[in-house]
């Protein structure tokens, strides 16, 4: 195996030689046929270099066609993203300009290249790149020992370098560079994928796993601007992983530590300022701190590492990026750990409410919209972004909006961190058992939520199935319709 060590001093070295980064500028002017309005993205070389992270809003007129215009100082990757219909990746140069049109149809999303760089474009196409490094692994089994593996992901790698080799490809040094750093990359994270499934939950590792570790780690894309590859994020996270499972005095008690485990930002943060040169550092935190902190999963551990790397790079380019992503979190807190708003209402001796007839009973004549949803319930929360246009509606119609919890009492901790969290105004119960076998009956075979439900001021179901608040225009119909 080779030194760590030594290929670290060479690209410590080469970081602190190195001089400003000189950019050129490129310019992509592209068409949509079909426009409908949707939003248009385009990730953002940040310093001079692709980082598929990072995205920036682009400015669509009103006759599909929009000009992006980016700055380089290498040939990078660019991902171009029409949200949940569109994600398509290219390859841009320095000072060059690129001609694209993207047709929109109700059915397909197809984005062509009209310039000179789409023989370039349609090999990166035909590369494997998959949306996680573990999709599409080809065929393994228990049997197959380190040189086996070793072997399929560097064959099938330098097939795919290959391409680069076609005689009628017009390609510079510096795009096959990039490329093939990215295949490096790649295969290695594939390489390692393999090894963390043989290395989990054993007690012992056994010697041909670790050789598998280091073929995969002991890798010569560990150099000054590996960063350029959308697979480095997994190779680091295999390299962090690789210092466990190779550790003399491994325990597979510590596997957390790096996955599931409450300091696993904290490890990761430590270990690339440990195991990267100065001049992968910013990249490697900022991509990490962004990627982990746009999962929406609320973590304070995000807000204290995004302050150590504020403070190392208090000028940093990528903390436009970052700081709206803490800024979310931190608010988040501050809700949660605060009292429920005024309007937050909680029905008493909701243990005593065995049907939407008793619920309705507690109001004394007041018309009602049940929402009946689950803390748990991913499109229960994303109708919560229309609660204002749904709270001007009940206002106008003096209807009084009710949210019915079908979480467990195990999860009413959860449950209470939503309400304070989307800040939904009304009255609360978490459904008993007697209460939910109402609901179902109400609903019919096979309960499915978000529900919803119009009662009238006798707490008879006036209208079953009633809309949801992103059908304002219909809710407001069937409202009308029923009072």
């Amino acid at each position: 195996m080779r030194s760590f060590g030594l290929v670290l001093f060479v690209i410590f070295l080469i970081s602190c030689s190195s001089e400003k980064v000189k950019t050129e500028n490129v310019i992509i002017n592209g068409q949509i046929k079909g426009y409908d309005g949707s939003q248009l993205f385009v990730s953002n070389p940040v310093n001079g270099v692709g980082h598929l992270t990072f995205y920036d809003s682009v400015q669509v007129n009103q006759d599909g066609s929009f000009a992006v215009n980016l700055e380089l100082s290498k040939a990078s990757f660019i991902n171009v993203v029409i949200p949940t219909r569109l994600n398509e990746r290219m390859i841009i140069e320095p000072g060059r300009s690129y001609q694209i049109e993207i047709a929109l149809s109700p059915t397909s999303v197809v984005l062509k290249v009209l310039d000179d760089s789409k023989p370039l474009q349609d090999i990166l196409g035909r590369f494997n790149n998959p949306r996680y490094v573990s999709m599409g692994m080809p065929p393994l089994n228990s049997a197959m020992k380190r040189q086996d593996i070793s072997d399929l992901f560097d064959n099938a790698k330098a097939s795919e370098l290959k391409m680069l080799d076609s005689p009628n490809l017009k390609i510079s040094d510096d795009a096959k560079e990039l490329l093939t750093i990215d295949r490096n990359c790649f295969y290695a994270a594939r390489k390692a994928e393999v090894s963390w499934r043989r290395s989990r939950r054993r007690p012992v590792i056994d010697q041909d796993t670790k050789d598998l570790w280091m073929d995969a780690v002991d890798q010569d894309q560990i150099i000054a601007g590996a960063d350029r590859s959308p697979w480095y994020g997994h190779y680091l996270k295999a390299l962090f992983r690789s210092k466990l499972y190779l550790a003399e005095n491994y325990d597979s008690k510590n596997e957390s530590i790096y996955d599931v485990g409450p300091d696993r930002h904290a490890h990761y943060y430590d270990g690339i300022n440990k195991y990267l040169p100065d001049g992968l550092k910013e990249s490697a935190l900022a991509t990490y701190i962004h990627q982990e902190s746009n999962k929406s999963q609320y973590e304070k551990s995000l807000v204290d590492i995004s302050k150590q790397f504020n403070s190392k790079y208090s000028k940093s380019n990528f903390s436009k990026y970052l700081q709206p992503n803490i800024d979310k979190i931190q608010k988040y807190f501050a809700v949660i750990e605060a009292d429920f708003a005024d309007g937050i209402n909680f029905i008493s001796n909701p243990n005593s409410v065995n049907s939407l007839k008793e619920l309705s009973q507690l109001f004394k004549g007041k018309k009602l919209y049940l929402d009946v949803w689950a803390s748990w319930c991913g499109p229960c929360k994303r109708e919560f972004q229309f609660n204002t246009n749904l709270k001007k509606l009940l206002k106008e119609q003096d209807v009084q909006v009710v949210y019915i919890s079908t979480d467990k009492a195990t999860d009413v901790a959860k449950w209470h961190r939503n309400i304070k969290q989307y800040e939904l105004i009304g009255y609360h119960i978490n459904a008993n058992q007697r209460l939910k076998v109402d609901i179902q009956n109400h609903y019919g075979s096979g309960l499915r939520i978000p529900y919803y439900l119009l009662l009238n001021g006798n707490g008879d179901v006036v209208k079953n199935h009633a809309s949801r608040p992103s059908q304002i225009a219909k809710l407001r119909a069937e409202i009308d319709a029923v009072f």
